[in-house]
């Protein structure tokens, strides 16, 4: 949030405290009674405990806002900092730590290429490419099967 915002709050404030203060003018002279300017009093003092409840939940929920927008800025250029390859040194770091509390290893870190990934793809396109392209046909059955499926008794 920009120092302006915090600043209007106090100027508001502020303001609200001299608006009090020179009501002791009319009531000094005789111009105003005292009961009407206490209402008055009372009026600004409402006001300002009014805003001074609201103001500060509107900035809090924009800070929060703030907060939240610039969380997921930082998350997402530390994830594209970290790069593919991270998961791969922690799950290294976790189980060379069960080696060592002489438990069983829970995965296994093969070691792997850009060539291998090529590999693959190639094997899934041409897997792919060799499947027939005619849809299945559905399989008609007679009564008596039709009847054995549902539960009723064979003949």
């Amino acid at each position: 949030m920009d120092l302006y915002t915090y600043e209007m709050l106090f100027q508001f404030n502020h303001r609200l405290d001299e608006a009090l203060a020179s009501l002791d003018i009319p009531e000094k002279s005789g111009l105003e009674s005292s009961e009407c300017v206490s209402k008055i009093r009372a009026n600004l003092s409402e006001l300002r405990a009014y805003a001074n409840d609201h103001f500060p939940y509107r900035i809090a929920k924009r800070e929060q806002e703030q907060q939240n927008n610039f969380y997921c800025v930082r998350r997402n250029r530390e994830k594209a900092e970290e790069g593919s390859d991270e998961i791969y040194f922690e799950l290294k770091a976790g189980e060379e730590s069960r080696r060592e509390q002489g438990l069983p290893p829970r995965a296994a870190i093969l070691p792997w290429s850009q060539a291998d990934d090529d590999r693959i793809l190639a094997m899934r396109k041409a897997a792919f490419s060799s499947l027939p392209i005619q849809p299945e046909q559905p399989r008609v059955t007679g009564d008596s099967e039709h009847k054995r499926q549902r539960g009723g008794t064979p003949t």
